[in-house]
């Protein structure tokens, strides 16, 4: 069962999803759209092209993704396509979690989260070129949960912390052997890194991802998260700002709303608070801009 092997290893590999055509059709739409070598696509690029979107209603993926969370889960479309982006010249060698900028907040030791991200490779991935991630395998369970009061919170943030120092270097820290056309579902807790490069190749790594939740609760805590992140990040994500304005269906092609129709729910802010991130971004707290209006 696809639950079990994800709250085991923290991520499922799903294998053959797109076939050569469609690779090669998403590849040269993608490339075409930017006459850099390196950069980032959003949700505004992703909802211009249904070859793109409809990959979130891929059959399979979906009945992978309910099969790991259940009949509730729910698309948050913040959008990230990457091409060659590798990030591994950092201190911390690219090593990160896709939860960091969420601190050490208490719903991410409670074993009521799911929340993951779904990523499409459309190149495959190697030792000497890269093309997709490695992962040190179950640490997402980093974040144990010991009960609801202070005192159990205290005694999480410890385990995590010995987790850190100690824990993680008796896992297995690998290279994921995706090829091009497979998708991986992992846990935003589960740490990992773009697969390092030791030489360039002609074929350029592109990955897709978005996320989903296992709920409306897990939803509602990732878009307090990212409120908060578009108002106050010291690195001024811009980003939040796309993905949030965007209100389903208003905001949404109509062959989107067409395909999500009894297939999955897509969560999003209410038209009021959508409406506050058409404006630019202006540097202000969180309290400022969302209960002073």
């Amino acid at each position: 069962m696809l639950d079990k092997e994800y709250n085991k290893k923290g991520y499922v590999h799903l294998k053959g999803i797109l076939n050569e055509t469609e690779i090669l059709e998403l590849r040269n739409l993608i490339l075409k759209s930017n006459k850099e070598k390196s950069f980032v696509k959003e949700i505004d690029f992703f909802l211009e092209h249904n070859s793109i979107y409809k990959l979130q209603f891929n059959k399979t993926i979906l009945k992978s993704i309910k099969e790991i969370f259940g009949s509730e889960a729910m698309l948050l479309n913040d959008i990230n396509i990457q091409v060659e982006q590798f990030y591994n010249d950092r201190s911390d060698k690219g090593w990160h979690i896709d939860a960091g900028g969420e601190g050490y907040s208490k719903y991410l030791f409670h074993p009521s989260y799911g929340y993951a991200k779904v990523g499409v490779y459309l190149k495959s991935n190697s030792i000497e070129t890269g093309g997709g991630v490695d992962i040190e395998e179950g640490s997402h369970k980093a974040f144990r949960y010991f009960g609801s009061g202070n005192l159990a919170y205290f005694f999480s943030l410890l385990y995590y912390g010995l987790d850190r120092i100690l824990f993680r270097f008796f896992r297995k820290s690998r290279i994921i052997n995706t090829n091009q056309g497979d998708v991986l579902i992992f846990d935003s807790r589960l740490n990992h890194r773009s697969t390092p490069r030791k030489s360039h190749s002609d074929v350029p790594k592109i990955s897709i991802y978005w996320q989903v939740a296992k709920d409306s609760q897990n939803a509602k805590d990732y878009l307090r998260h990212a409120m908060k992140m578009a108002v106050s990040d010291k690195n001024n994500f811009k980003h939040y700002f796309q993905f949030l304005r965007y209100k389903y269906p208003d905001n949404y092609p109509r062959e989107y709303i067409r395909l999500a129709k009894n297939s999955i729910l897509i969560s999003n802010l209410s038209s009021r608070i959508a409406k506050l991130f058409s404006a630019e971004p202006q540097e202000n707290s969180y309290d400022k801009n969302f209960f002073d209006n």
